[in-house]
């Protein structure tokens, strides 16, 4: 039997986590790898926007379920069942964009240099920017 409030809880906190994490390869990673190795990661950046959109389905089955007061049997089912599939719909997606930035991310990062790594590491997103505007060396 599936425990609701441990969906609940565990689903709100997972995307407000992976909205952080996506700001982050948005403002900075992305931008460096572009730049470093003159590649396009927007498909990645379109994956994030779709995630996004998946995000709300099941912040919505969230909010339908928690505002039902004293639903019957059926619909309490019903609203569970939006709030796995919509939990599923984004899991499922997600699961393929983190295989897609393993096969794609991960790889220029490991091809950086100690020193590379380290100027990256410590700069800001801002200074990212900076690097981004330069020709590349």
């Amino acid at each position: 039997m599936i425990n609701v409030l441990f969906v609940l809880v565990v689903s709100l906190s997972l995307l407000a986590s992976m909205s952080s994490h996506e700001h982050y390869e948005e403002a900075k990673l992305y931008p460096f790898l572009c730049w470093k190795y003159e590649v396009k990661l927007s498909f990645l950046e379109r994956e994030h926007e779709q995630l996004h959109e998946e995000a709300e389905k099941v912040v919505a089955a969230v909010e339908e379920l928690v505002g039902q007061s004293n639903p019957t049997a059926e619909e309490f089912a019903t609203l569970k069942t939006r709030l796995v599939s919509a939990c599923f719909g984004y899991d499922s997606l997600l699961r393929r964009h983190l295989l897609e930035e393993e096969d794609c991310v991960i790889p220029m990062l490991l091809e950086l240099t100690p020193q590379e790594f380290e100027q990256y590491y410590d700069a800001s997103a801002h200074e990212v920017a900076k690097w981004t505007k330069q020709t590349r060396k």
